[in-house]
């Protein structure tokens, strides 16, 4: 039996076209083979992770040369406060508009309710999957808007950051009328 009929019994097809690309040596890694989704998964998730936890170093190096070294604090103050603000907006999305929501409702905001963004949107009908997603594929388009707003003059981050808040204050519009059953 060729290679590529043993492949087609042992997976889906999904699962076949991770490993057609490169054939990630059947051989020598057999107990990888029905998992190698998932592991090309974890792979890329790892390039992500990688790439991310390069940022703090970049955002280091251009607060040394382009402010420090200028004297320009003024910069340096705008990224030391904005870019990080933007880099966790989405757990800090969440924190002001479970507070906002339960204060809303004469509730206190250390009381526990399901009023966070993530169990809205599977209330939506969003599956865990689809959530997580959601989740990570925000959170990379606001490190790209905090990454953009450090290489823009100051009106250019400002405008930045004004449509990062404009587009958190409309989806918390939107996700508060999704109903929680409270």
């Amino acid at each position: 039996m060729d290679r590529l009929a043993e492949l087609r019994q042992l997976s889906s097809r999904r699962e076949r076209l991770a490993v057609s690309a490169c054939d990630f040596q059947v051989e020598a890694f057999p107990m990888l083979l029905p998992h190698r989704t998932k592991m090309g998964m974890a792979f890329v998730l790892m390039l992500i992770e990688s790439a991310l936890t390069l940022a703090v170093p970049f955002l280091l190096k251009v607060a040394i040369d382009e402010h420090i070294a200028q004297g320009d604090t003024s910069g340096l103050n705008r990224i030391a406060a904005l870019a990080p603000a933007l880099i966790l907006g989405v757990p800090l999305f969440d924190m002001l508009f479970v507070m906002y929501i339960r204060h809303q409702r004469g509730m206190p905001v250390m009381l526990g309710s399901p009023d966070h963004f993530a169990l809205r949107l599977r209330r939506w009908r969003l599956t865990t999957r689809q959530t997580v997603g959601l989740s990570y594929g925000v959170t990379a388009i606001l490190g790209s808007a905090a990454l953009l707003m450090i290489g823009l003059s100051g009106p250019g981050a400002v405008a930045v950051l004004a449509a990062v808040v404009a587009a958190g204050v409309g989806t918390g519009w939107w996700l508060r009328r999704i109903d929680v059953g409270l």
